[in-house]
């Protein structure tokens, strides 16, 4: 997997685990445990976007897509393509609302990691449309000549300068994915055993975006997927009644992750060097799979607690592989410990 013997270097894991024995062995009630997940992710262009790109009088460009904006970053990277196609300045971009009232008919659900990457795929299409119908203006004009002119004088000789492009079909070369996403992911919790209380102490990914689009945005995908992962990994334990009612039906009951439950330390970094032969610009996605790397935190945890109950003689060595189960909630954690009054024997 990319990445991994890198992360395991990064993060000094091998050092760590010497100093979480260190650790363990000085504190009966509150353990420490590290825990390894490589990940690898099928990406599979499983929908269709398109993206309309219009360019006015003024040289301005707008563009009204296919796909939907909340908050990942598509509508940056929109831009950052266009300007890049079209060779102009990002300033001169504006993008309009998704709206169905202008695009786009084969455009579906904005999903699976792929929204952004086919959504720019759409738009790079259209904007080599209009390449193709700047280039009658571009061959009467002189080299170099500025955006504005070229543009002035494509709608002089009565070019339309409006385009629509689509993500279209995509031969997949593994099966249902067009490409594999991989990642790996270091962790280190902090486990009190009496309340089953857990402390995300560090946190170190590699993650491989190809040659990423936009380094910052992806990074804050991965932030944030691990934070969500760890949330499904720890807190958001879903309970159903004996009558099949919910019970974790508000937020007293359901505990998605707050502010404390992000790790302590969180070090992401993207693995350099594999650029992705089919993506956009060479680059993958980065959305869903970060979420993956939190299975680590589950790892970790059952060290942790395999720890204590090792130490207390309520396991053999060997024997704790799977005790732990998704979510490792506060209750589960504090359960799989087995605290008995024995236990509080003063020597």
């Amino acid at each position: 997997v990319h990445g991994l013997s890198e992360v395991l270097n990064s993060s000094q894991y091998i050092s760590r685990q010497a100093d979480v024995i260190t650790f363990n062995k000085n504190n009966k009630w509150r353990k420490r445990g590290l825990g390894v997940v490589p990940v690898r992710f099928g990406i599979g262009y499983g929908t269709a976007f398109s993206s309309l790109v219009n360019i006015y009088p003024d040289g301005s460009v707008v563009i009204t897509k296919g796909g939907i904006e909340m908050g990942q970053g598509l509508d940056t990277k929109v831009i950052q393509v266009c300007a890049k196609t079209l060779g102009i300045d990002m300033d001169l971009i504006t993008i309009h609302l998704t709206t169905t009232g202008v695009n786009n008919g084969p455009s579906e659900v904005t999903g699976g990691s792929v929204g952004t990457e086919l959504t720019c795929v759409a738009t790079v299409d259209a904007c080599n449309q209009l390449n193709e119908i700047l280039s009658q203006a571009r061959s009467q004009l002189p080299p170099g000549a500025p955006w504005t002119t070229l543009v002035s004088k494509a709608l002089s000789m009565n070019l339309p300068l409006a385009a629509r492009g689509f993500s279209g079909s995509h031969p997949k070369p593994s099966g249902n994915f067009n490409y594999e996403s991989y990642s790996a992911a270091v962790t280190e919790v902090e486990v009190d055993i009496l309340t089953g209380e857990i402390q995300v102490v560090r946190m170190d990914v590699m993650f491989d975006c190809g040659y990423s689009l936009n380094p910052a945005l992806d990074l804050g995908q991965i932030e944030g997927a691990v934070v969500m992962g760890i949330g499904a990994y720890t807190t958001e334990d879903v309970l159903y009644g004996d009558d099949g009612s919910l019970i974790t039906n508000n937020f007293w009951t359901y505990k998605p992750p707050s502010a404390f439950d992000i790790p302590v330390t969180l070090n992401v970094t993207l693995f350099n060097g594999a650029p992705n032969p089919v993506g956009l610009f060479s680059s993958k996605a980065s959305s869903e799979p970060p979420m993956l790397c939190t299975a680590s935190v589950v790892l970790a945890i059952e060290n942790a607690v395999a720890a204590s109950l090792l130490e207390r003689g309520k396991i053999n060595p060997g024997q704790y592989s799977g005790i732990v189960k998704a979510p490792a909630s506060v209750v589960a954690v504090q359960e799989l410990a087995n605290i008995q009054p024995s236990d509080f024997n003063l020597n």
